[in-house]
């Protein structure tokens, strides 16, 4: 009699694992093709945004009171300000900015971070002797910037930080041009999305952005 209930109770489970395994691997191919790729092709250009990304700017557009997402590209130096559209999802692209990050030596923290209320007109780095406009926090110490000047004065700007756009030159601060950084100084306020990775190399999209700066 034991060893009848014993066996129907091995055949059960046997039959449980039989049904439940087509499920359990649906489930893990869901949880692995984050790595998976959406086309956006956005002003004639195709971006490649993960499934990741475009299921975090979701989650955030559903819990976030802020216009915008930003996002930093640390293979292409590129920061994306999504804004929400009429169905409060984060896929417009508001503005594309070229930045300079941080080196191999000093890198930019990526992953998912909030700007604070900590910003500031003109920044001095007393440990380099240097300026920046527009400074606003996300992490630490680390900030969103405008390009290098000597003096806290727009007629010292440092040409050698414009020339290094598009290219990793900081110490793990995002530069930007100035107007760009003011645009998130004024536009961004504490509490907005700054999501940092590393995406998918797109070269026309960078050079693109570079030729339109005038400084």
């Amino acid at each position: 009699m034991r060893g009848n209930r014993i066996a129907a109770l091995l055949s059960a489970a046997l039959i449980l694992m039989i049904f439940a395994a087509p499920a359990a691997l649906a489930a893990s191919a869901d949880v692995y093709s984050d790595s998976d790729a959406r086309d956006n092709s956005i002003a004639g250009h195709l971006l490649q945004v993960s499934v990741e990304t475009v299921a975090q700017q979701t989650f955030f557009a559903e819990n976030s009171q802020s216009k915008y997402y930003l996002t930093v590209d640390l293979t292409n130096q590129i920061v994306t300000a999504y804004q929400k559209d009429s169905r409060g999802s984060y896929s417009t692209i508001a503005r594309q900015m070229i930045c300079s990050a941080g080196l191999k030596a000093t890198p930019t923290p990526m992953g998912t971070f909030e700007l604070t209320d900590y910003r500031k007109r003109w920044h001095y780095f007393s440990k380099f002797r240097c300026w920046a406009q527009y400074s606003t926090q996300f992490y630490k110490d680390y900030l969103f910037h405008s390009v290098l000047y000597s003096k806290n004065n727009e007629q010292t700007l440092t040409r050698s930080s414009v020339r290094a756009l598009v290219s990793p030159a900081s110490h793990g601060c995002i530069r930007l041009v100035p107007e760009d950084a003011k645009w998130i100084f004024e536009n961004c306020p504490s509490g907005t999305v700054v999501e940092i990775f590393n995406g998918e190399r797109n070269e026309e999209l960078t050079r693109r952005l570079k030729d339109a700066v005038r400084l």
